[in-house]
């Protein structure tokens, strides 16, 4: 552990500068959440109409990055090729931060964040097994420990041996942290589903559409994050790594296409009341048209995404292409899973009333500080993953 650790510190002077610029980047924020636990919620845009805002969004998020970098790329530490291993273990280590920012989103989230372990089945008093939360909170803590583990076994395996771990011992494995990677964003999704009075949220396809999304959104943010290794720190990706990214990515935007064609045409072919907010944001009812927009531009991005990624495929996977797709599909489903679709499932209230939500700077600035630490987390993880591949070439 202790060499492990000493890689992931050591660099270039370049390398420590970005480690000292992330970790400037998250002081404003962690004093905006001093300030927000000193003043409380209030300071925040959530309100009794709209409890859940800017961090519940993030958290469902960042959950479906987590989920999708285990399901997309670590089965191919085993099925596929060489060239899959070392971004397998980059796969891994986005999942370990993914995982790490949603609970810090719901950690922020919580008043009293000393209460913290009190929703922890086995630990705290929680309402375990019949409160949702509990069992999300319980497949995340698991799901982290899991890929944090395999993660340094795998790295000290490689260390001491200077060999991959053989296949059939990573199996086992391996296949628990996919079917965790999937009970991760089925559970968030149930979390949200499991409501009958937001009606925005109460659909079957919401699980369904978590998935699809998430693959989506996991193969653009690898593809972006390989794109900018590749250019920093002289990361080599095999074709066959793009190829199949891009094949994920375009194939799951066609069946969430699917997914949103199926809303629209049981919200619009016969409306019922359960129809009022999709209809909302086309007619910019009550006090939608700033969230009608919002929601309208990530259904349009995730359009674009779909024929960019099948127009990069079409054109043999060209690097620019490939790039534009993958920023239009992160685009397009952090706007609808990261603030639309939470803020959406208050409008209107279970009253009929139209209350708005703007996040405020507080807000922004807690999520900069997350972003920034967990960037810091993430910097680490794959220096040391490139320095452990660099020793023992």
């Amino acid at each position: 552990m202790r060499v492990l650790l000493g890689m992931g510190w050591s660099g270039g002077w370049r390398y420590r500068i970005w480690l000292l610029f992330l970790a400037m980047l998250a002081i404003p924020g962690v004093s905006g959440w001093v300030e927000q636990q000193t003043e409380g919620l209030s300071v925040t845009g959530m309100s009794d109409a709209v409890s859940w805002g800017w961090y519940i969004g993030q958290f469902v998020f960042f959950v479906g990055i987590a989920a999708s970098a285990i399901i997309l790329v670590v089965p191919a530490l085993v099925w596929a090729g060489q060239e899959w291993r070392t971004v397998a273990l980059i796969g891994e280590a986005m999942a370990v931060c993914a995982v790490c920012a949603s609970l810090l989103f719901i950690l922020v989230d919580v008043g009293r964040p000393e209460r913290f372990w009190h929703g922890l089945p086995f630990v705290g008093t929680p309402h375990f097994p019949s409160s949702i939360l509990s069992w999300d909170l319980l497949v995340l803590l698991v799901y982290l420990f899991l890929n944090a583990g395999l993660g340094y076994w795998h790295l000290r395996h490689r260390l001491q041996t200077r060999i991959h771990p053989e296949s059939h011992r990573l199996l086992p494995w391996i296949l628990v942290a996919v079917l965790a990677g999937i009970g991760i964003h089925v559970v968030t999704a149930f979390l949200l589903a499991g409501n009958p009075s937001r009606p925005f949220w109460n659909t079957a396809l919401l699980a369904p559409r978590f998935i699809v999304t998430a693959l989506a959104a996991g193969s653009g943010w690898m593809i972006l994050t390989l794109v900018i290794l590749r250019h920093v720190a002289g990361l080599v990706v095999a074709d066959p790594v793009w190829t199949l990214l891009a094949r994920v990515m375009a194939s799951v935007l066609l069946i969430n296409l699917i997914f949103l064609a199926s809303e629209f045409f049981v919200a619009f072919h016969r409306p019922s009341g359960h129809s009022l907010f999709m209809q909302s944001l086309w007619s910019g009812q009550g006090d939608t048209p700033f969230h009608g927009l919002w929601m309208k531009g990530a259904w349009a991005l995730q359009v674009c995404a779909t024929v960019g990624s099948l127009w990069a495929l079409w054109r043999g996977v060209t690097h620019g292409w490939l790039v534009c797709a993958a920023l239009l599909t992160v685009a397009g489903i952090w706007m609808e899973k990261g603030v639309g679709l939470i803020v959406g499932g208050f409008l209107p209230t279970p009253l009929g009333e139209w209350a708005s939500y703007h996040p405020t700077w507080i807000e922004y600035r807690v999520t900069l500080a997350i972003m920034a630490m967990v960037l810091f987390l993430f910097s680490l993880l794959v220096r040391i993953i490139l320095a452990v591949e660099a020793r023992t070439r």
